[in-house]
C-alpha cells in the first residue's frame, strides 16, 4: 500500500475532522502557508498541530527507512496525544518510541495506551536523554509546560534537552518543537483565546515559547524550518 495514503488514512482516523469549528481546533492553511478559517478551503476545522504533524511524517518518510526512531520529551496520552500518534506511525511504517516524563500518572497512562514498540521512561528529561545511544529519526521536545508571559524558562529547558541530544541527529533527521505559536493568531481557539487580546502589546516574535533557544540553534546548525504555525518543524 502507497505510504502517503497509509499516513493519510492514519491522520484522518486519528485527527477525527470535524464540519465544524471546536475550541481547540483553530486556523487552517493552504498549502501555499496562508491562514485560513477553517479547514481545507472551508469547509471543516481541523486540529491546530494537524498540517504540522503530517507534514513532520511525511518528510519522514521521505528517509525511506524500514524502521524509524522517535524520541520525545513530555509523554502525552490527552490532548494532542503525541505519544499514541507516534505510536501508531511505527506500528505502520516500522520503529520504535522513546518518551520522557516527569510525571509518572501520565508515563503509566500512557504506556498502557501504547504498544510495546513504545517506551515511556519515568524521569527528568536532562538525565535520561545522555542515556540514550541510536540515531534519532524524529525528535520531538514538548516538556515543561510554557508561560507566554514568561516563556524564557521553559525555552532554556528545550535548549538544554536539544544540547543533550543534538549528536544523535542526522542528515534529514526531523526536528518538532511543540507550543511555539508565530503570531497571536495561532494561540488555542485563536482570536477567542485569552492571550490573544491580552498580549497584544507583549508577543514577542523572537520569544514566543519552547522552541524559541532551539530555533536559533537550528539556524545555527543550517538545518532548514519547513513549517511554523503553533509548532516549529525543522529537518537537518
Amino acid at each position: 500500500m502507497d505510504n502517503l495514503y497509509s499516513l493519510n488514512t492514519l491522520f484522518n482516523n486519528f485527527f477525527k475532522k470535524q464540519p465544524v469549528k471546536t475550541s481547540h481546533e483553530t486556523l487552517a492553511t493552504y498549502d501555499d502557508g496562508s491562514l485560513i478559517s477553517g479547514g481545507d478551503n472551508g469547509s471543516f476545522y481541523t486540529h491546530i498541530n494537524y498540517y504540522t504533524m503530517k507534514t513532520a511524517l511525511e518528510k519522514l518518510l521521505d528517509l525511506s527507512k524500514s524502521s524509524y526512531t522517535f524520541v520525545e520529551t513530555g509523554c502525552a496520552a490527552h490532548g494532542t496525544k503525541s505519544t499514541l500518534l507516534w505510536d501508531q506511525f511505527v506500528n505502520i511504517f516500522g520503529g520504535k518510541v522513546f518518551s520522557v516524563d516527569l510525571n509518572k500518572g501520565a508515563v503509566d497512562e500512557t504506556n498502557h495506551l501504547t504498544s510495546n514498540q513504545t517506551l515511556v521512561t519515568c524521569s527528568d528529561s536532562l538525565l535520561y536523554l545522555p542515556t540514550l545511544s541510536e540515531p534519532i529519526d524524529f525528535l520531538y521536545l514538548d516538556s515543561y509546560d510554557v508561560d507566554f508571559f514568561n516563556p524564557l524558562p521553559s525555552a532554556e529547558h528545550h535548549l538544554k534537552e536539544f544540547n543533550a541530544i543534538k549528536h544523535l541527529l542526522h542528515t534529514g533527521s526531523i526536528i518538532l518543537i511543540d507550543d511555539t505559536p508565530i503570531t497571536r493568531d495561532w494561540f488555542d481557539n485563536a482570536t477567542n483565546n485569552h492571550l490573544y487580546n491580552t498580549m497584544k502589546d507583549t508577543f514577542d516574535t523572537e520569544m514566543s515559547g519552547k522552541g524559541s533557544l532551539v530555533n536559533k540553534e537550528l539556524e545555527k546548525m543550517g538545518a532548514t524550518k519547513i513549517m511554523h504555525q503553533y509548532q516549529t518543524l525543522w529537518v537537518l
